[in-house]
C-alpha cells in the first residue's frame, strides 16, 4: 500500500484532509456512474444493458473502494455506502434489459474463473470470480482509474472458498490485505500445482 492509503487505513491522517480526499473519490465514483444511459431502458439490446451494467460495476467497485480505505472516517464510509444503495436501485432497473434484451448476447457455455487482482496504489487484493476475465479487469480497471495486475486466475468457482479462507484478511467486500503475504504465498502454491 502507498504511505497515503496506509494513512487514511489507519486512520493517522486528519479528519478534514480525510473527508477532502474520500469526497473527491466518491465524486470521481459518481463521475463513473453518471456515464450510464438510461433514457430507453425498455428497448436495450442485451449487448447495450451488458455496457450499462459494466460501467454500473465500475462505479460499485470504485465506491467499495472508497469505503474499504475509510473505514475510520465514518463520515466518508457512509457517505460511500449511501450512494451504492441508490446505484444498487438503478442497477436493478438495466438488469431486465440484460435478461430479456433482444438476443445478440452469446448464448455458448459460460465457464467461470475465479481470479486475484492487486490494486497498485493500496495494495489490495481483490478475489472475485468472472465468465469474461478481460472483459472484468477493463471495468474494474475503469473503475479503480489505475492499471490492475492479474496475480492468478484459475478456471473454476472458488470464490465462496478463497473468501472464506482470507476472511481474517478482509478489508471490505471482496477487497484483502495482503500484508503478512499470506495470499501471495497461498497464490505461489497454487501455480505449482497447475505445472
Amino acid at each position: 500500500m502507498n504511505q497515503l492509503a496506509t494513512a487514511i487505513v489507519k486512520g493517522s491522517i486528519s479528519n478534514e484532509a480525510a473527508y477532502s480526499i474520500g469526497m473527491k473519490m466518491i465524486s470521481a465514483g459518481l463521475t463513473l456512474f453518471g456515464e450510464c444511459q438510461y433514457s430507453d431502458v425498455s428497448s436495450m439490446s442485451r449487448s447495450q444493458a451488458c455496457e450499462q451494467v459494466k460501467k454500473i460495476q465500475a462505479s460499485v467497485n470504485h465506491l467499495e473502494l472508497t469505503r474499504a480505505l475509510f473505514r475510520s472516517y465514518p463520515l466518508v464510509e457512509n457517505a460511500a455506502y449511501e450512494i451504492l444503495k441508490i446505484i444498487t436501485i438503478a442497477e436493478s432497473t438495466v438488469i431486465p434489459a440484460l435478461i430479456y434484451g433482444n438476443s445478440d448476447a452469446d448464448s455458448g457455455l459460460r465457464i467461470p474463473v475465479t481470479y486475484f487482482i492487486r490494486h497498485p496504489l493500496t495494495g489490495l487484493i481483490k478475489i472475485g470470480k468472472t465468465i469474461d476475465l478481460d472483459k472484468r479487469i477493463v471495468a474494474l480497471e475503469c473503475g479503480s482509474g489505475v492499471q490492475l495486475e492479474i496475480i492468478h486466475s484459475e478456471t473454476g468457482d472458488f470464490e465462496k472458498e478463497f473468501h472464506e479462507r482470507f476472511s481474517n484478511l478482509r478489508v471490505y467486500g471482496e477487497w484483502f490485505t495482503d500484508d503478512s503475504e499470506v495470499i501471495s504465498r497461498f497464490i505461489e502454491k497454487r501455480k505449482l500445482l497447475e505445472v
